[in-house]
């Protein structure tokens, strides 16, 4: 089977694609599951969080997760493949290994770092006041990443994918965007502008 795959990286000081807008409000979730910890922690190890029963068990791709300690500050440390349906995180989030798959709009308001491993977007908006650092892969799949974005890894765009927040690219990054036969082609919308100090 052949299928013409078409690939473009568009650039614009307007708007970004009506159909990738961020919401102008806070995004509001009924959570699933909750951080229970002040203390920094693991997301695998289930002590760390209480669900709506009140159990300790880890976040599923069906649940919608809130990370909120006040002035605990603590930070998360995902280091096996994760999924959950969305995220509103006030703490801070690092992925030191492993993957970690949003499904659905999230918003992160504090540091959200990808040291290694990945994060995937998928079909979905990431907005928030919380910088987005990638050292690794971030993976941008029909999806709006509305934070502010400081890309010094890799970033995959499948599909169509918008940036509206800050976005950032140094010497060491990558950045691909890439059509294949299962999404189809693959382009980019980046509505501030950007210099791509990387490949």
């Amino acid at each position: 089977i052949t299928a013409q795959l078409t690939e473009s990286l568009h650039v614009a000081n307007g708007p970004p694609l009506p159909a990738l807008e961020p919401k102008g409000a806070a995004l509001q979730i009924a959570p699933t599951i909750s951080w229970f910890a002040d203390g920094d922690g693991f997301w695998d190890d289930a002590e760390n969080w209480r669900d709506t029963n009140g159990a300790s068990r880890v976040p599923t791709a069906s649940d919608d997760v809130l990370i909120e300690r006040g002035s605990a500050n603590p930070t998360i440390t995902i280091r096996t493949d994760q999924s959950v349906r969305s995220l509103l995180s006030h703490e801070s989030v690092l992925i030191s290994s492993g993957s970690f798959t949003l499904l659905n709009d999230s918003e992160i308001n504090a540091g959200f770092t990808v040291s290694a491993g990945s994060l995937t977007l998928d079909s979905m908006t990431l907005s928030g006041t919380g910088t987005l650092t990638n050292a690794g892969t971030v993976n941008l799949i029909h999806s709006a990443l509305a934070a502010p974005f400081a890309n010094q890894g890799t970033l995959l765009v499948r599909g169509s994918s918008a940036i509206t927040g800050a976005f950032t690219t140094p010497a060491t990054s990558t950045l691909r965007i890439r059509g294949d036969g299962s999404i189809g082609g693959a382009s980019l919308t980046v509505a501030q502008g950007f210099t791509n100090a990387g490949l």
